[in-house]
């Protein structure tokens, strides 16, 4: 029902033509497994390292489950583990100052507006935070080289400031103010 009061099309693509994604994507459980990791560390729980550890188990889990990993593969998906803990603990200790003048108001913050004709628009915004007394969107990205491209293409991301603006619509009595990118 969620579906199809969200969307007409998302329901039917899903539930009726059953479109599921069905490819397995080492960056997507990445990126989930960051998120949520960043998440903890940004609430300034003190098992951040225990939380992202277990996500990225289920993550796994689904993986090898779903997909059928051959061996090179799990063992590709296993190293990225060793290596999303390094990058939690090597943020949580660079931007320690940062992130004790934090406060996370939300992460995976979720909206929708009706656009008329049927089409509703969603949006959920990787973290909400708090600096200074300023709302600020907390937009994480993951990537593994920074070229002068990426950093062109994030200042014009159309995502983001879509995300920016009609968060502003839905929660007018609460705007954010600015927009502030991790690149990890």
């Amino acid at each position: 029902v969620q579906d199809w009061l969200t969307c007409r099309r998302l329901y039917y693509y899903k539930r009726i033509k059953k479109y599921e994604k069905t490819v397995y994507n080492l960056p997507f459980i990445v990126g989930r497994v960051v998120h949520e990791g960043l998440a903890a560390v940004l609430a300034k729980k003190s098992n951040a390292i225990e939380i992202m550890t277990a996500v990225y188990k289920k993550e796994r889990k689904f993986a090898i489950d779903a997909f059928g990993l051959n061996p090179e593969q799990i063992e590709e998906l296993d190293m990225q583990e060793f290596t999303t803990k390094g990058m939690l603990l090597a943020y949580r200790t660079k931007y320690s100052k940062m992130i004790s003048d934090m406060k996370l108001l939300g992460s995976e913050v979720e909206g929708a507006i009706d656009l008329g004709n049927d089409v509703t628009f969603v949006i959920k915004l990787d973290n909400i935070v708090r600096v200074r007394n300023k709302k600020i969107l907390h937009e994480l990205k993951t990537t593994k080289q920074i070229t002068p491209d990426y950093v062109k293409r994030i200042q014009t991301d159309l995502q983001t400031a879509v995300y920016f603006h009609f968060h502003n619509i839905i929660f007018e009595d609460s705007k954010i103010e600015e927009v502030m990118y991790d690149v990890i």
